[in-house]
């Protein structure tokens, strides 16, 4: 704890601790009752409380250390807000089983300098963030050094770059683990180790949760065929706060169960693993075609020195087009035009 509480004259006393006893608290607690609500916003901007169990949290333990080493000799950073539901994974997975949790402050989040400099003083072994974070620290390179003691990097909450995957694997000799999930079914609710694999996929569910890709009539597709991914078992929520309808309209009874409707397209590979496509809204029609926007985005992704993108549809002259925006570490020539940096210019 810094001394930054002495400005605002706040004082500690050990008369804080006098009532604390090292005995359980009497409380009658069941795994169906409420841990937490937490508002989210998804894709549709308009928040709503999802409701989370105690089961659904302890499901979600229990998932994610059977596939992660949580050592108790280990040392988790948290980059993460409180109010991101990824947190929980930096927060519960690590203290449930005895590691040490060093919480970076907000401007350790944003500065490579000073995160590096925080994980070297705490040998930091295990980090979990999402890709556009991870990018902007690798854009300074001469502050990576803690990436040589880290064990295992845990990635999430959007689509992994193979750009992101062939950098962390030439810095580090850490374990890569791709995480998926929405918030509706407790943080995360597949993954896929990618340490000896560049086929990049959301993986497996964890233990107790059941992925289905279902068609408009919620019936299961073959693998390889592409459709809605759903998500059931034990990280399901309760639903949304306050909110029956939605509830409704997104939690559906499939084969006497209730399952979720992430509003993602996927397909089962013939090894059982999901390729996660993105977003179904986030579909265009031009010309008669449906062109899902997150496919264009993975192929510019692959193109050496490009960080980040994005591929929107505008209305040009009452024709829609395609138009992408990137970030890249440098110039890119390409033929007969060239690419500046978050802008094309073509002859």
């Amino acid at each position: 704890l810094d001394e930054s509480y002495k400005k605002v004259n706040i004082s500690f006393s050990e008369d804080l601790y006098k009532y604390c006893k090292d005995t359980n608290l009497k409380l009658k607690i069941l795994s169906s009752q409420l841990m937490y609500l937490i508002y989210t916003s998804g894709s549709t901007g308009n928040p709503k409380g999802v409701m989370i169990t105690h089961n659904n949290i302890h499901n979600f333990i229990i998932g994610v250390t059977h596939q992660i080493d949580f050592s108790a000799n280990k040392t988790m950073v948290s980059l993460t807000t409180i109010c991101f539901d990824i947190f929980g994974l930096e927060l519960w997975c690590s203290l449930t089983h005895g590691l040490k949790v060093v919480i970076a402050n907000e401007f350790e989040q944003k500065d490579a300098e000073s995160f590096n400099k925080l994980c070297l003083t705490n040998n930091v072994s295990m980090i979990q963030t999402t890709p556009s974070r991870f990018l902007a620290f690798l854009e300074d390179s001469s502050h990576l050094d803690y990436l040589k003691n880290i064990t295992d990097i845990m990635i999430g909450g959007e689509s992994l770059p193979e750009t992101l995957l062939k950098k962390l694997k030439n810095l580090s000799n850490a374990k890569i683990y791709n995480m998926y999930g929405p918030t509706e079914t407790t943080v995360w609710s597949t993954i896929k180790d990618l340490t000896n694999d560049n086929n990049i996929s959301i993986g497996k569910p964890i233990s107790n949760t059941t992925c289905y890709i279902l068609d408009n009539k919620l019936r299961l597709l073959p693998p390889y065929v592409i459709g809605n991914l759903y998500i059931g078992g034990d990280g399901v929520s309760k639903g949304y706060w306050g909110n029956t309808a939605l509830t409704n309209e997104k939690f559906v009874i499939f084969n006497n169960n209730i399952i979720y409707n992430t509003n993602d397209l996927a397909y089962y590979t013939n090894t059982g693993e999901i390729i996660h496509l993105g977003r179904a809204d986030f579909q265009v029609k031009i010309r008669g075609y449906r062109i899902e926007l997150g496919e264009i985005e993975n192929s510019i992704s692959t193109f050496d020195n490009i960080n980040s993108c994005a591929v929107i549809c505008h209305n040009l002259n009452s024709k829609q087009i395609l138009c992408a925006y990137y970030t890249s570490s440098q110039d890119i020539i390409i033929d007969n035009g060239e690419f500046y940096n978050h802008k094309f210019i073509w002859p």
